[in-house]
């Protein structure tokens, strides 16, 4: 920003514009929204990203009107597969050495929210793949997204440094990781565990295990047993998207999602309040967490 031109002054905005982004600019009245990249990362455009019914992303579709007005939520199904092939149910033990080969972790130090930690059931309610997708096109035309970097933010004042512009603002939403928010702010913020890194392949034949799973009633399946290579196996239109640590010898890599694992941070500092997982290094939460936490800002419950 040039030296001498008064920052614009702004009820509240949100920084980062992701998915998570969008969303609380929508629900918050399409507020300002800043962010270098707009919409779904690579990963969540290869392995769709599912977005679970809460009350909040039903109000927020009715509001939006048009084809979203018509979406109705639906049951979505997940199971298992081993050696032995596909299955509903997962045993404590199967559960405990998931986790220990995807993430190195003890059950126990997974948020709760996570299908493999026995927080759900094996369906949830939810809305097809391309809802989100769908969703997040729609919102970069009507939110007010300014593409930038964001170089400096003080949690106190509100005051929002730009490559655009400087905001000054009485609320900010952070969406942006944790630790990139710690130094834009200059602070020290600890890190996750891990960074739980994915790769999303296209293999030119199917597993034996998995010959069955596009006729089966499960929308994604977990690979339990250590001789699996993969740890979640996703359908994709007519073929399948594999997730596995490291598999480039057996598959075309499409995209590396990395998502953090660690200690939940502060809901709040200062002016700013956090959401979404990478906000706060919370991988139990989920776009609809998001949204709900987001009209209770909106509602000043927060």
């Amino acid at each position: 920003m040039s030296e001498g031109l008064r920052p614009v002054r702004v009820s509240r905005l949100v920084l980062g514009a992701g998915p998570a982004g969008l969303l609380a600019s929508c629900v918050l009245g399409r507020v300002p929204c800043l962010g270098a990249r707009v919409g779904l990362s690579p990963g969540a455009k290869v392995a769709p990203s599912y977005l679970w019914h809460s009350e909040g992303i039903a109000s927020l579709l009715r509001s939006l009107g048009g084809m979203f007005r018509h979406v109705e939520p639906r049951v979505i199904r997940f199971g298992y597969v081993d050696r032995s092939g596909l299955r509903d149910s997962v045993t404590e033990a199967e559960r405990v050495e998931y986790y220990a080969r995807s993430r190195g972790l003890r059950a126990s130090e997974v948020a709760p929210a996570s299908v493999m930690s026995g927080g759900l059931p094996g369906e949830l309610i939810g809305y097809q793949a391309e809802v989100l997708s769908y969703l997040c096109r729609h919102l970069r035309r009507v939110v007010p997204v300014t593409t930038c970097e964001v170089l400096a933010v003080d949690a106190d004042t509100g005051l929002v440094r730009t490559t655009a512009e400087d905001f000054s603002a009485e609320l900010i939403v952070n969406t942006l990781p944790a630790d990139v928010f710690g130094k834009l702010c200059e602070q020290a913020t600890p890190a996750p565990h891990l960074f739980l890194r994915r790769e999303h392949l296209r293999v030119p034949r199917l597993p034996e295990e998995l010959e069955g799973f596009l006729n089966s009633p499960f929308e994604y399946v977990y690979g339990l047993g250590a001789d699996r290579r993969f740890l979640r196996a996703t359908k994709i239109g007519l073929g399948v998207v594999l997730e596995a640590q490291t598999w480039t010898d057996l598959g075309k890599v499409l995209a590396v999602s990395r998502t953090p694992i660690g200690k939940p941070g502060p809901r709040t500092t200062g002016r700013v309040v956090h959401l979404g997982r990478f906000a706060r290094w919370d991988h139990g939460l989920r776009l609809h967490d998001v949204v709900d936490e987001a009209y209770d800002v909106h509602l000043g419950r927060f």
